[in-house]
């Protein structure tokens, strides 16, 4: 029996939070920067109250833009957190190093078809400039990873799911 319950706690589940990358994301907490920055986390936290209680809109989109350092990842994972959504995931470029364009497509698009078999998802896209391998000298972007953010932050989930993006910029 013990070898069974050591099994489940080494085993990673498929679907559901990813807390350890969400704390991960504010290991030094969140520091309060007055009303405007409680104000934000607010907002947003109605955002995710939104996405749970209205049936009308099953797709929300926020951005989070300000510079670099100023804890937008923090904050973002502290609503996927305080929601208690069963699916949070976060999307980032740091877990994407090396891959070729089409295999950083999958991914991105097999979060999202794994949040809308959850009721009620968050999918944060941190640093989406990173993600879209955006040089502003040129200026150059992935075509193929911008084109397929866009469709599926547009697609709606199924019928009775609910999904709350939050995309970080700077």
């Amino acid at each position: 029996m013990d070898d069974f319950l050591n099994a489940l706690q080494e085993i990673l589940p498929a679907f559901g939070a990813s807390m350890d990358d969400l704390e991960r994301c504010r290991l030094n907490g969140i520091v309060e920067f007055g009303g405007r920055h409680a104000h934000i986390f607010k907002r947003t936290m109605l955002l995710a109250e939104q996405v749970k209680v209205s049936r009308g809109s099953p797709l929300v989109t926020c951005l989070l833009e300000g510079p670099s350092g100023s804890g937008k990842t923090a904050m973002a994972s502290s609503v996927g957190i305080s929601s208690d959504f069963p699916y949070v995931k976060i999307v980032s470029a740091e877990s994407m190093i090396g891959l070729s364009e089409s295999t950083k497509c999958a991914q991105i698009v097999k979060v999202f078809e794994d949040a809308y078999k959850s009721p009620l998802s968050i999918v944060i896209l941190d640093d989406i400039q990173r993600l879209l391998e955006y040089v502003a000298i040129g200026p150059r972007f992935s075509n193929l990873i911008s084109q397929t953010s866009m469709v599926l932050l547009k697609r709606l989930p199924p019928k009775v799911f609910s999904s709350l993006v939050l995309i970080i910029d700077s």
